[in-house]
Order: C-alpha cells, then structure tokens, then sequence
C-alpha cells in the first residue's frame, strides 16, 4: 500500500508515503529502499525532504552516502542540512572530501 501511495500524484501523498516508508525499518527495507531512492528525486521538495531521512536509514550504507550527495544540490536548504546530517551519522567524511 505504501509503495503504491508513493507513486500518487498528489505530491503531499507521496510525501507522507515516504515518511511511512522511512520508518519500516529492517524488515521492510528491501521493498522500500528503491522506493525512497527513487522518491529522493521527485519534483516535489517535501517528498525528496522525507526521502533523504528513509535513504539514510533504510539503503545500504554506501549506496546511501553515494545516494545523499547526488542529490545534495538538488535540494532545499532544510533537506541538505538533514542530508548533511545524515551523512555525519553514517560516517561519511571521507566520501564528502573526495567530491
């Protein structure tokens, strides 16, 4: 159902879709990484601002990382610094001084 909802075309829908999603932790991870990978680069900024929370949790840790600063300057002010704060949590330093 949340997979589906994150498809909607209501844009506050998909949002709350990926909040929902953000939280299935590990056992409905490998349904819903994808899902909130492909909703970090949805047109609506709320929905990528709930995505970058799901990505960080949910994706692996590389892929998450990678993930995160792809979209880095694709999104706005208040989702980079929950980006940012993401990539402290998963310890990705190192990632950031290379791009």
């Amino acid at each position: 159902m949340l997979i589906e909802l994150a498809g909607h075309t209501d844009p506050q829908v998909r949002s709350a879709a990926a909040l929902e999603l953000s939280n299935v932790g590990s056992k409905g991870a490998d349904l819903a990484a994808p899902v909130l990978l492909r909703l970090l680069e949805d047109d609506a900024p709320q929905v990528r601002e709930h995505a970058v929370l799901g990505v960080a949790r949910l994706v692996p840790r590389k892929d998450a990382i990678a993930a995160l600063i792809a979209a880095y300057d694709r999104l706005e002010p208040y989702a980079r610094r929950r980006a940012a704060r993401e990539l402290v949590r998963l310890d990705a330093t190192d990632a950031i001084k290379l791009q």
